[in-house]
């Protein structure tokens, strides 16, 4: 079972040439809900946990101010940024700024899935409920 979970994930990573600053120290756990995202963070933030409501599918802004609608305006004092869209069965992310990575992809085909991002990558955290 451990192993069709991990061949089941797929993780893309590209590397950052894209993005304006180098990479910062920050941590967080990003969660794709049936009605937005929920995010905490351990470090590197000015926020501890936050909640976005939204259509499914929505795309979101996470920086170290917190998350928002892509249409929103950022405040260009965020240290890393980075835009993040859920599709059927994937969660995306696109760097905007301070990260090591310019995009990253992982397999999320429950109502619910969770991962740990961080400048340089992500982790997939098993055991929702």
């Amino acid at each position: 079972m451990f192993r069709a979970l991990i061949s089941g994930i797929a993780l893309i990573v590209t590397s950052a040439a894209a993005t304006t600053r180098a990479p910062v120290n920050f941590s967080l756990v990003l969660e794709s809900t049936p009605t937005g995202w929920s995010a905490r963070c351990d470090s590197g933030c000015r926020w501890r946990e936050l909640s976005f409501k939204c259509e499914r599918a929505c795309k979101a802004i996470v920086d170290a101010n917190g998350v928002a609608p892509v249409t929103a305006t950022q405040l260009a004092s965020a240290t890393f940024q980075f835009v993040v869209e859920r599709t059927t069965a994937q969660v995306r992310a696109t760097a905007r700024t301070g990260t090591a990575w310019t995009t990253l992809g992982w397999g999320c085909q429950l109502d619910r899935c969770r991962a740990r991002v961080d400048a340089y990558g992500v982790s997939l955290i098993t055991g929702i409920r």
